[in-house]
């Protein structure tokens, strides 16, 4: 698998932001509820993936998967709003950029494979997640506690908070990863305590909120392909999931803790929001998804 084709695709995408006054899509910003995602047994044995992440509310990009068994399937017919997303091994891609990222944009999902419909779905673009205390993070004390607050998501299912760093110790040039990630919380929720054990080495940390349309609460979103795909996520037909996906900003904020040029830890190079998220996903697009059968 050519896993830097597919990151350096997803970074592309991620960094392209579109000023387009025509969509593809219909933009409905719904103040309803939109209930719970729907959850549906496979009907099929394909397993399909895909993808509309919105960054900022401005830019983005579509990406999917297409496989049978431990197969990729090459030759799939992969529309989303009757936008042909190209097969770029392993991937099917926009690669035109033809659809729109802008929040309440609803998408249409159509999967086939030799001429029957494998997968299909609809999925709305949630709005785009806005931290409200962001400016109480430029000076944070060490081994404290830290509660972010946002302004409530519409169109979305579920949310999720999360935080990475990276530095090393010039002495050993070990490396330190400091991550977190909330559970996916119900989209009404606006607060989240992050615990004080993440904040014990001083330096910068990066802040951003996930919103989700295609996934509801209590699900574990980072390890849907190791649970099998045995079911459909906001899909119809094949095992896997339709997500729309919009994150608070590409860099993401900046959470300052401690003092580093106090201690013999210092800041390696920063990891944006937008980074971080292709790390994340990666995984759904580098191999195989392989199915377990219920």
């Amino acid at each position: 698998m050519n896993i830097k084709k597919i990151l350096t695709f997803l970074a592309l995408c991620l960094m392209t932001i579109q000023f387009n006054m025509t969509s593809c899509s219909s933009a409905t910003d719904s103040e309803d509820p939109i209930g719970e995602a729907v959850v549906n047994d496979p009907t099929n044995d394909y397993q399909v993936v895909a993808q509309v992440i919105s960054v900022g509310g401005l830019g983005g990009c579509s990406i999917g998967t297409v496989a049978q068994g431990e197969g990729i399937i090459e030759n799939a017919d992969f529309k989303i709003n009757d936008v042909t997303l190209v097969h770029q091994y392993p991937v099917y891609a926009d690669t035109l950029f033809l659809l729109s990222f802008f929040p309440g944009s609803n998408y249409s999902l159509n999967v086939s494979h030799n001429g029957a419909t494998i997968a299909t779905g609809t999925a709305i673009m949630p709005s785009t997640p806005v931290i409200s205390n962001a400016s109480s993070f430029q000076n944070h004390d060490l081994n404290t506690s830290l509660t972010v607050k946002w302004q409530a998501v519409k169109n979305a299912h579920s949310v999720q908070l999360t935080i990475n760093s990276e530095f090393y110790d010039p002495f050993t040039q070990i490396p330190v990863e400091r991550g977190y990630a909330s559970p996916l919380l119900s989209p009404e929720t606006t607060s989240h305590t992050i615990p004080d054990t993440l904040f014990n080495y001083p330096g910068e940390y990066t802040l951003g909120i996930i919103a989700y349309h295609g996934v509801n609460p209590g699900i574990d979103i980072d390890n849907l392909e190791d649970n099998g795909y045995i079911q459909s996520y906001n899909m119809e037909g094949a095992a896997g999931a339709f997500l729309a996906v919009s994150l608070s900003s590409a860099e993401g904020e900046t959470i300052t803790v401690g003092n580093p040029s106090l201690t013999k830890t210092v800041k390696r190079n920063r990891l944006s929001f937008k980074d971080y998220i292709i790390k994340k996903h990666k995984k759904w697009f580098g191999s195989p998804i392989l199915l377990q059968q219920k």
